[in-house]
Parts: structure tokens; sequence; C-alpha cells
């Protein structure tokens, strides 16, 4: 199962539902929802932050 997010937080027309749907950028959806499916250029697969942010604290096991 892919996840995907918006691409930004919005509130986008979905012509599916005839409603305005309110998307956060933090919001992860399925990328076979049929709302992601009926709008995919509102929606990007997350990139995986690769360093650590300020404050946080990521541990790793080194192989024996």
């Amino acid at each position: 199962m892919a996840l995907v997010q918006p691409v930004a937080t919005m509130a986008a027309y979905f012509d599916s539902i005839a409603d305005f749907v309110a998307l956060r950028r933090e919001q992860a959806f399925d990328a076979d929802d049929p709302l992601v499916r009926e709008r995919p250029d509102l929606f990007e697969r997350p990139v995986e932050q690769a360093t650590a942010a300020p404050g946080e604290k990521r541990s790793t096991r080194r192989p024996a």
C-alpha cells in the first residue's frame, strides 16, 4: 500500500463528491483513494528525511 500526501495545505474541489475537501500537508492518503485517483496532481509521495531535524535524536545499531 503506497501512501501519498497533498502537495500543500489547501481546500480542493472534487467533482465526484461535489464538494470541497480540506487537505493538510501532513495527511497521508492511500494511493488508491478515490480522491487521489480523481486529482493526482494534488498529491505526491512523501520524501524520507535523511538527516535528523534540530533537537531530534536518531539512533542506529551497528552490525555485530
